[in-house]
């Protein structure tokens, strides 16, 4: 009976050593904090499982056994309490524009400055990038140019206060989006 309750705990604990290492992997190869939070804290909460079950056999007293479990039981709920509060931070920061989990190189910036300079050719008089509005003839362009050149400011202004508001999307959550309208479409 010892020999058989030694080879389930060497099972059993490798097998939570496994997925302890897995969670390691998770956090280091994958893109953005959420993805890196989820596979640790699944991870690790299935790793200390198994190795807490892994090693009741090996107890001889039931009280030690309650405490294995009781340990398991605490880090699993401290561990989502705590999953819970880095992703609140992470999003408060992100909302404030403090170096959230929407910072990248990729943080929609761009869209804002290529409408100035959309603008800025528009008022040198170049219709080749300009917008739409300002592609008119050069006797009647003044005005309606100034029209435009106000107005794209205003949406310029605009967009700058929504995109500071919005939380910005990383490149992996606009490819599941991606993803998840193909599949919603078949």
């Amino acid at each position: 009976m010892t020999d058989l309750a030694n080879l389930f705990t060497l099972i059993v604990v490798s097998l939570g050593l496994l997925f302890f290492v897995a969670g390691v992997v998770g956090l280091l190869r994958f893109p953005d904090p959420l993805s890196r939070l989820h596979a640790l804290t699944k991870a690790d909460a299935l790793g200390l499982g198994l190795v807490v079950i892994g090693l009741l056999p090996q107890v001889s007293w039931p009280f030690t056994a309650l405490k294995l479990l009781a340990i398991w039981v605490l880090m699993v709920i401290g561990g989502s309490i705590a999953g819970q509060l880095i992703v609140a931070t992470q999003f408060a920061a992100d909302a404030e524009g403090n170096g959230g989990m929407g910072d990248s190189d990729d943080s929609g910036d761009h869209v804002a400055a290529s409408d100035d300079l959309a603008t800025d050719d528009a008022a040198a008089g170049d219709t080749a990038f300009a917008p739409a509005a300002s592609a008119a003839p050069a006797a009647s362009a003044a005005p309606a140019t100034s029209a435009a050149l106000a107005a794209s400011e205003a949406t310029a202004a605009d967009a700058d206060d929504n995109a500071a508001k919005a939380p910005t999307k990383s490149a992996t959550d606009i490819e599941i989006g991606r993803l998840r309208l193909e599949d919603a479409t078949r």
